[in-house]
Parts: structure tokens; C-alpha cells; sequence
């Protein structure tokens, strides 16, 4: 069985602190995913880990001294704080003011002004996406280009094993 030519990168908000309810952890969740205290010490360091095979996990890198990033805090202040229609960005969905505006206008305002737009911030995505890559390739390299098949036992049948 030959192996997928490129790797498939799933992309999170970094939310691991606050754990339940939020898309990272539920991702983990549902996967099965227990990546344990040494494994999740080098996925909170890298923001990056390998789930399986061509399967990788990616999440946004901790901006400060936060302890939870959304990718919106890559983007610099004057970005963040660009008023449309004299309306401010908000990062709450369910905000309705008439002062505020949502993701979704604000990914329509950075697609139609990208131009104009510091992504310096998001250059540690990007930097761990190239990781990634050459991370497959060299894998893909070693192994032949074929995937291993692996024997799993029947207790173990229904997890996504993670690796670093």
C-alpha cells in the first residue's frame, strides 16, 4: 500500500487549559487521544504533533503570557483594533451589538485587505507546517514510501496513538 504523498495537518485554537467544551479537546476526546504527561508536555512545547501516519495535529502557538491562543491573536494590534462602519472587532459570535462586528466579517475584511496586513505573527505557524512537511517526507524516506501496518490489539482497536 503506498502512503499519501502529503501530510494531512488538522489546525486548533490552542485551548488546552481550559479543556472541556472547547474544539481541541473535544477533538482529543472523540479520537481517543491520551497523550499523556510526557507527550503533551513536548505537543504544549511544539504545538505540533504527529497522530498518525500522514494525520498531524497543529495548534496555535501560546502569544505572551497566555495560556490560550486563537489564531485571531496572531494578527497585530492595529489589525485587531480596525473599526468598520465605526464598529469594533469582537471575538464573541454571540455579541449583536450594534457596536461590534464578528469573525466573519473579520476574515472578510483580512481577505479583501491582505495586502495591507502584518502576518508576522503567524510565521511560527507556518515555520511548524514546514516541520511538518519535511517531518513527513523524511518519514516517507525511511519507511519506503509505504505505510506501516500495525498490529493492534483488540483493546486498543478504537485510540489514535500519538507520537512525538
Amino acid at each position: 500500500m503506498s502512503s499519501p504523498k502529503n501530510p494531512v495537518i488538522l489546525l486548533f485554537d490552542n485551548e488546552m487549559a481550559s479543556g472541556k467544551g472547547k474544539p481541541l479537546r473535544g477533538f482529543l476526546n472523540y479520537a481517543k487521544a491520551d497523550i499523556g504527561n510526557e507527550k503533551e508536555k513536548v505537543f504544549l512545547k511544539k504545538h505540533m504533533i504527529n497522530i498518525i501516519d500522514n494525520l498531524y495535529l497543529l495548534t496555535v502557538p501560546l502569544i505572551g503570557e497566555k495560556t490560550e491562543c486563537d489564531i485571531e491573536d496572531l494578527f497585530d494590534g492595529s489589525t485587531l483594533s480596525h473599526e468598520i462602519d465605526g464598529r469594533k472587532f469582537t471575538r464573541d459570535n454571540n455579541n449583536k451589538s450594534p457596536k461590534h462586528y464578528g469573525k466573519e466579517i473579520f476574515s472578510r475584511y483580512i481577505l479583501n485587505n491582505y495586502s495591507d496586513i502584518n502576518f508576522d505573527g503567524f510565521r511560527s505557524i507556518l515555520d511548524n507546517i514546514d516541520n511538518i512537511m519535511n517531518n513527513y517526507l523524511e518519514e516517507q524516506t525511511y519507511t519506503g514510501s509505504n505505510l506501516e501496518i500495525k498490529k493492534i490489539d483488540e483493546d486498543s482497536a478504537d485510540k489514535v496513538f500519538l507520537r512525538v
